[in-house]
């Protein structure tokens, strides 16, 4: 499976006492998971909060839990290359919650983009039941440098033989070659043996869709997306697709990684 890098924290515990009325922080103690997954097998990364180090050995098949003190509600997150020493985020991540989550993605097989940073708070974003958080990423060298995405659910009778309607659940206004697209919710709450998901392309300017990106239902043809209900919250797909002779493009889908 390909791998990506992906640290999550956990923060449990808050502690206030009240002085005069008045509700006063307090240090609390907050359980730290970090995991690592990257396309480049080298990757390794130091990771500290609050000027604490959590580690300096966060690589792709590695992981580490700690319980550290927190002064308050907003955490100062460092993430640093071991190999060169670049700094490359220093950011104040805002936590009221009992839970927080720090996302670090190394999508370059050769390490040398900057990762994607991403952070939120609180019970897995909270993405209802049902639901899963989905980002997309190409680097195809024969799809254009950007273009749009529709997302839809082709809803299919008991018997398989027939789709009886197709839903249209998210749109992507651009994609970037090289670039994580944000994030968006999608629905897995329909019997997922009988639906499938699938993608289509578009030209960012015109809105038409790219030639072999046609979803037709009534000829069962559609580029499929490769994701079925899971347990987990977020997924990030890779789009591809290679130009034919009669100039169509034969599209596909991978998934990069879930958690």
């Amino acid at each position: 499976m390909k791998k990506i890098i992906i640290i999550s924290l956990a923060a449990i515990g808050l502690c206030a006492c009240s002085k005069e009325g008045d509700l006063q922080e307090k240090d609390s103690y907050r359980e730290v998971f970090a995991q690592g997954f990257s396309l480049d097998p080298n990757a390794r990364f130091v990771v500290a909060v609050n000027n604490t180090q959590l580690t300096d050995s966060l690589v792709s098949t590695g992981a580490i839990r700690k319980v550290i003190k927190t002064p308050g509600e907003t955490q100062q997150i460092k993430v640093s290359d071991y190999r060169s020493g670049q700094l490359l985020y220093d950011t104040l991540l805002a936590t009221p919650g009992a839970k927080f989550n720090v996302t670090i993605l190394q999508l370059d097989a050769t390490g040398k983009q900057k990762p994607v940073f991403i952070s939120s708070g609180g019970n897995a974003d909270n993405i209802p039941a049902q639901h899963v958080s989905l980002g997309i990423y190409c680097t195809s060298a024969d799809l254009p440098d950007s273009f749009a995405l529709r997302i839809y659910r082709l809803n299919f009778d008991p018997t398989g033989s027939e789709i009886t309607g197709v839903d249209t659940l998210t749109r992507f206004e651009v994609i970037r070659k090289g670039q994580l697209s944000e994030f968006k919710l999608i629905d897995f709450s329909r019997d997922p043996y009988l639906n499938f998901y699938a993608f289509e392309p578009r030209d960012i300017k015109t809105g038409e869709v790219l030639p072999g990106g046609e979803v037709d239902p009534v000829n069962f043809v559609a580029p499929l997306l490769a994701v079925n209900p899971t347990q987990d919250k977020h997924i990030i797909c890779n789009i591809d697709g290679v130009l034919m002779p009669d100039n169509r493009y034969s599209f596909w889908s991978s998934v990069l990684v879930s958690y």
